[in-house]
């Protein structure tokens, strides 16, 4: 509230200026509610464009895969445009495009196979 005082802006300006940023919809669906707590599950693909954003590791690629199969996605063009709907394409990191190739790339599939 201070920052929106001193600049003369709305009290809901960064709500506002965050919409544009991200999903602010996601149809989480509730799984139990208690006094004063609601706990959500997320569905598969908020669950899929999250862990794209936060991959840092080998395991990161075969939950993408695990999650893209359950969505029934096949190729980095169905995954991507799953996950634009909870990560607008201009937060949309080459880095996570990157990610999504590596684990769809036919290389990684033989690696696994020899494996």
């Amino acid at each position: 509230m201070y920052i929106a005082e001193r600049e003369s802006l709305p009290h809901d300006w960064l709500d506002n200026a965050l919409n544009g940023l991200f999903c602010a919809e996601t149809l989480d669906k509730e799984w139990v509610e208690y006094p004063g707590l609601r706990i959500y599950i997320a569905l598969p693909a908020h669950m899929l464009a999250m862990k794209i954003a936060t991959s840092d590791s080998h395991q990161d690629c075969e939950d993408i895969k695990l999650l893209a199969k359950k969505l029934h996605l096949s190729s980095v063009r169905d995954v991507l445009s799953s996950i634009e709907k909870y990560i607008p394409k201009p937060l949309l990191a080459p880095e996570m495009r990157e990610i999504v190739k590596q684990c769809f790339s036919p290389s990684r599939k033989n690696h696994k196979e020899k494996v």
